[in-house]
């Protein structure tokens, strides 16, 4: 697996870290990840599931902390 942080956006009213997850299997990207993370929480607001090109699940965080 590699991580990677990307970007810093706005989600859900919190500034987020993007980050980047690649799994490779046989040195190919099988899946990867897209999660958001809030800066200053350090929890999960965000994350995508991405097989080859088609997401396949998206998670949003709706409960406010």
């Amino acid at each position: 697996m590699v991580y990677k942080v990307t970007d810093v956006e706005k989600i859900n009213n919190r500034d987020s870290f993007k980050v980047e997850i690649t799994l490779s299997k046989n040195n190919k990207i099988n899946t990867r990840w897209i999660v958001w993370v809030d800066k200053e929480k350090r929890i999960f607001v965000k994350m995508q599931r991405i097989t080859g090109c088609i997401t396949g699940a998206e998670t949003n965080l709706v409960y406010e902390m």
